[in-house]
């Protein structure tokens, strides 16, 4: 009897074991439960609770709600321009959504738990939000997209270009007014049957494929400053990516104002350290900022060549005068010291009849010599 009741015991024992061991199914929100929870999240201003307010989306006939044809599961939600704020995680659990149209709110955070959960979507259209991060490349899940607007958000890197390129049913992709980064894949090529593509008013840069520029004109890819090409008018590109960069002998010098590095951060970098460095400055600016010009050199040596001349000519004039005055200077030892100069009658310049006295100082004037008469004698200073 104990060991019947020891054998019952562990039996018990086993089972709750394994019925605590054994997870349990996961449970789902329904398509109208889905919806209740992002509407409680979104519609701050109660704009939908008037109608969103019977048991089931379907049978209720909810407002911008389209379901299948046997009642029983959401296929489109068209909510446009309804001031509807929150994330859009909550609508990932409308797996045979085909129709999202939610443009022209307010709806924010970012795309990844959306399309991870929506992998029969046909047509997205979200521009005109606050939708941030990148774009996803959980895109490629969605093999049935014919329309994708993103248009106006916030959303930054790169365009995924091989994410993109499964797509092969795309028709329009927008991604117009966004802050995407890095090149401009050529979606040309990769999805031939686009035919509607903007890509303008971000920050790409690169090359632009001629495939895109032919197929769908400049406005696609307007208001990118860093984008560069081989047609104008974009500007040419410094470097094209997989491609040897061109080269122009005739090409004049003014033309490399025109190039657009395919990598502005080093552009950026390049032109900062020449600006701040002497050596990368340009010779006319090196000429005008340190040194003196060819004609201003010319115009200093005319002036030394100049007063070298004039000083030259003082110092001739100056050894003419001082031998002329020898003689005049034995005339007066011959007159026994007397201060004067003879006159042509063998008297004293100074002191002969009808003669002026001479001027204090004249002995240290140079005479040009007397005439007949030894009437007077001319006196010229010579200075420096």
């Amino acid at each position: 009897m104990a060991l019947r009741f020891l054998a019952v015991l562990g039996f018990l024992s086993a089972a709750a074991a394994a019925a605590v061991l054994r997870p349990e199914p996961e449970v789902k929100p329904s398509d109208t439960d889905a919806l209740a929870m992002f509407r409680h999240a979104a519609d701050a201003h109660g704009i939908l609770a008037g109608n969103w307010s019977t048991l089931d989306a379907c049978a209720g006939r909810w407002t911008g709600v389209g379901c299948s044809s046997d009642g029983r599961r959401v296929t489109s939600l068209s909510l446009g321009s309804l001031d509807l704020r929150g994330s859009l995680d909550p609508l990932s659990h409308l797996t045979e959504l085909r129709v999202l149209d939610l443009r022209g709110n307010r709806l924010n955070g970012t795309l990844d738990g959306l399309l991870l959960g929506v992998p029969n979507l046909k047509l997205l259209y979200l521009s005109r939000n606050d939708i941030s991060g990148a774009v996803p490349e959980a895109l490629a899940r969605l093999l049935r997209l014919v329309r994708l607007d993103l248009a106006d958000n916030s959303l930054r890197g790169p365009i995924p270009a091989a994410a993109l390129a499964n797509l092969t049913d795309l028709l329009t992709l927008r991604l117009q007014d966004n802050l995407l980064t890095g090149l401009l894949p050529d979606l040309a090529t990769a999805l031939p049957r686009l035919a509607d593509f903007n890509a303008s008013n971000n920050q790409l840069s690169g090359r632009v494929p001629d495939a895109v520029r032919a197929k769908f004109g400049l406005a696609s890819f307007a208001g990118n400053a860093g984008l560069c090409g081989t047609v104008p008018p974009l500007p040419s590109c410094s470097f094209m990516p997989r491609e040897p960069a061109p080269t122009s002998p005739s090409a004049p010098a003014s033309s490399s104002q025109s190039v657009v590095p395919s990598n502005p951060a080093a552009s950026s970098s390049s032109s900062s350290v020449a600006s701040s460095s002497p050596a990368l400055a340009t010779p006319e600016g090196a000429a005008g900022k340190g040194g003196l010009s060819t004609g201003a050199i010319a115009g200093i040596a005319v002036g030394n060549g100049l007063f070298l001349f004039a000083l030259l000519s003082l110092l001739v004039a100056y050894c003419c005068c001082s031998t002329g005055g020898g003689s005049e200077t034995a005339k007066k030892r011959k007159r026994g010291g007397r201060v004067g100069l003879e006159d042509g009658d063998g008297g004293i310049f100074g002191h002969g009849k009808g003669m002026q006295p001479a001027r204090p100082g004249s002995a240290g004037r140079c005479s040009d010599g007397g005439d007949s008469d030894g009437a007077r004698s001319k006196l010229v200073f010579f200075g420096v």
